[in-house]
């Protein structure tokens, strides 16, 4: 009889130990994608050193449409037909929030796409945010290496006449993930204009320039 309770005792804590033991490495698993998540937000940081991508994000699309840009300093960076576009990058900027500085966050800012005192005369703008990885599946165009965004002017005005400064001058900000944007209904609205690169060279083919 005693050996019996020593047995089904034993079995009981083995039972135990196995919830256990199945417990920690869940535990252990959401821990290491959280170390992960953080370690790439590190890398952004690290390689983060300017706002904009400037140049890079302009011979990109240029490259990816088969267009040629347009003379530096010109009020639009290239034309397909009879459209004019102009093309605003950014790189992933990483952010922190609270009074303690706890929560991180990662967001692309823009700057002054209209050109100074709004003298820019484009009818498509083209903004190009580098893709974060820790996001990279909620995009549409998941191997891209940017997002990109197919703005008509009429938003972009929009955008500028909201959030303008003094001079005229002004930033947009919008977070690198759709939930993100809840707060903000441009924000919101940005979103749908995200393009693939597919969608993108569809609307504007290279035998219209």
């Amino acid at each position: 009889m005693q050996k019996t309770a020593q047995a089904a005792a034993q079995a009981k804590e083995t039972t135990r130990l196995k919830q256990e033991n199945a417990r920690l490495r869940a535990r252990l698993a959401v821990l290491e994608k959280e170390v992960e998540r953080h370690r790439n937000l590190r890398k952004l940081a690290d390689r983060h050193s300017s706002n904009s991508t400037g140049k890079t994000a302009e011979d990109y699309v240029c490259r990816l449409l088969g267009v040629k840009s347009t003379e530096r300093n010109a009020d639009h960076d290239f034309v397909i037909g009879r459209r004019r576009f102009e093309i605003k990058g950014s790189k992933c900027c990483l952010g922190y929030s609270g009074a303690d500085r706890k929560h991180s966050f990662v967001r692309w800012t823009w700057h002054n796409f209209l050109g100074s005192s709004h003298q820019k005369t484009f009818h498509r703008l083209l903004l190009i945010g580098e893709a974060d990885e820790t996001r990279r599946d909620t995009y549409l165009d998941k191997k891209s290496p940017y997002v990109i965004f197919d703005v008509p002017i009429e938003f972009a005005r929009e955008i500028a006449a909201s959030r303008k400064n003094y001079g005229g001058r002004f930033t947009f900000h919008l977070f690198t993930h759709r939930a993100g944007a809840k707060t903000s209904q441009l924000c919101q609205r940005m979103w749908e204009y995200e393009v693939t690169r597919a969608e993108l060279k569809k609307r504007y083919p290279r035998r219209s320039a």
